[in-house]
């Protein structure tokens, strides 16, 4: 009897129960920084976009937004904000690098279950949605598309990957050319990178771009320090680590999770982190919140 696939838990009653109670998913999400709370509000152009409400002019805001009467009325110059009305063109971008199975293959099948889960809402908000792998070759996996024929390509595609690659490391920075300027990003990794990928993720940013960021941790990351030997996961090197190493490590762990929150909550990116030992459903509402009314 052959193993079951991850994408065996993935029904698509569930996929429909969840999306018409999360009609505005990633809006939501975009909204929100898990790590913190921030809202992502835009003075940009219009189209597309649902007004918020009125703010001070910060420098670099674009000029056309200005609210003269506002301005006028308060003595200094105000700004109409906006929300992203609609859900548009997105890529799923998933780190296959060695660390997403090693120690732990639960956090690679967790990352695969999310990847379909969120390609799904995303296509169910009328959006394209694509899918690129950014592990040691970095390529566009499957071509955005949109409706159910899409969500059927997609789901058909995430059981054609073979699985992490057994050595090397993720690419993020390949994205740059790989995704056009103008399609907003879902990253699914571990971010364990030694910059918690952020020269990567501020390489990525662009205007009126958004960057949803999904986090899998594993309860192997902080376990690892306490082995005698150590295994880098993409590199396969091994060392022998010293008595004490263990707290050593931990520590290091949340210090890693912290810049990269830090990070996001400055640059007004969304960060859902989770865990290897959930099942996505569980995974899915810890980071976005409550489902809506």
């Amino acid at each position: 009897m052959s193993a079951r696939h991850p994408l065996d838990a993935v029904g698509e009653d569930d996929l429909r129960r969840l999306a018409r109670s999360r009609t505005s998913l990633l809006r939501t999400a975009g909204s929100r920084t898990r790590a913190g709370s921030a809202r992502t509000t835009r003075a940009g152009a219009n189209a597309g976009w649902e007004y918020r409400e009125h703010r001070p002019y910060l420098p670099g805001d674009d000029l056309r937004r200005l609210d003269w009467r506002v301005s006028a009325r308060r003595s200094h110059p105000y700004v109409r904000t906006f929300d992203e009305e609609r859900t548009s063109d997105w890529v799923v971008c998933l780190d296959d690098s060695a660390s997403m199975s090693r120690p732990d293959p639960r956090r690679w099948h967790l990352a695969i279950q999310l990847c379909l889960v969120m390609a799904y809402l995303l296509l169910n908000g009328g959006g394209q949605v694509g899918l690129a792998l950014f592990g040691p070759r970095p390529q566009f996996w499957c071509p955005p598309g949109s409706g159910r024929l899409q969500y059927l390509r997609l789901a058909r595609r995430l059981r054609e990957i073979p699985g992490p690659q057994p050595v090397g490391s993720a690419h993020l920075g390949a994205l740059v050319r790989l995704v056009p300027p103008g399609r907003h990003l879902v990253v699914i990794s571990d971010f364990l990178a030694e910059d918690a990928m952020i020269g990567n993720l501020t390489a990525l940013q662009r205007p009126q771009r958004r960057l949803q960021l999904v986090q899998i941790t594993s309860p192997a990351d902080a376990a690892a320090g306490a082995s005698p030997v150590l295994e880098d996961a993409e590199s396969g090197r091994r060392l022998a680590v010293r008595e004490g190493a263990a707290d050593t490590a931990r520590l290091a762990l949340a210090t890693h999770h912290e810049t990269l929150s830090r990070y996001c909550l400055g640059a007004g990116l969304s960060l859902g982190r989770c865990h290897s030992d959930q099942p996505w459903q569980n995974a899915l509402m810890g980071m976005l919140g409550p489902a809506d009314d």
